[in-house]
């Protein structure tokens, strides 16, 4: 796993000596309730980000990471990488159980293998900073480094359940179903890592999806980024 995220952060980099930063992060978590389109808000925040603090100097342009999770995991784990996106998936029945899946078809990989992957996969990527990650218990691998912020999407089950059944073109009794599902697994999730004795809080923010759009939520975050002095 060294070598495949040194080659990541070298990526990054380009031709400059491969060294520590000075700090790491800055870096931003976005989880959401099964409903809250964090993606959205992810997109709209990396766009302000990039226009607002575009000229300062030694301004580093910050990134939506999603496709370098699954491609850096995939090359782990020697899966394809839509078999780790599947597993990564909400829809993923046995996600905590042992995982059978391979390209080739002759690949085994346990479930606790797969989830130290992403683990690592992500806190590298979060280290190297000027990311915003979308779910995947990233608010917890990268909550203790300081130049960070976390935040969390929520929204009434009734509401989230008429948007998702409308996006999905599902009956309100499936979607229900499926929500309470996703959030059950994604709860699940979120423990390994956190130890389900632990108090802490996994978030400094929390949004109403239901009365914010993505514009303001992302103003939003930005000043708390300014606060925390995320974009010096």
């Amino acid at each position: 796993m060294e070598n495949l995220l040194l080659k990541y952060m070298n990526e990054r980099i380009g031709k400059a000596p491969l060294m520590s930063p000075p700090q790491p992060g800055p870096v931003i978590t976005i989880s959401r309730q099964c409903g809250c389109n964090a993606n959205d808000v992810a997109e709209v925040l990396i766009e302000k980000i990039n226009a607002t603090y575009g000229n300062n100097k030694n301004f580093v342009p910050w990134k939506h990471v999603s496709k370098e999770i699954l491609a850096l995991a995939s090359e782990e784990l020697k899966m394809h990488p839509e078999q780790v996106e599947m597993l990564l998936d909400e829809n993923e029945k046995n996600f905590a159980e042992e995982l059978v899946f391979s390209f080739t078809g002759a690949y085994y990989a346990h479930g606790t293998k797969f989830k130290k992957v992403i683990e690592e996969v992500i806190r590298t990527i979060a280290v190297k900073g000027n990311v915003v990650i979308v779910g995947r218990a990233s608010g917890i691998i990268a909550g203790d480094i300081p130049k960070s912020l976390h935040v969390q999407l929520e929204a009434p089950i009734s509401w989230r359940t008429a948007m998702l059944s409308h996006r999905k073109n599902m009956s309100l009794i499936e979607t229900r179903k499926y929500i309470d599902q996703v959030d059950k697994q994604r709860m699940a999730f979120r423990d390994h890592f956190k130890g389900k004795t632990s108090d802490k809080l996994e978030h400094d923010l929390s949004f109403n999806a239901q009365t914010l759009n993505a514009d303001q939520i992302a103003d939003l975050i930005i000043r708390a980024g300014e606060i925390r002095h995320l974009f010096d």
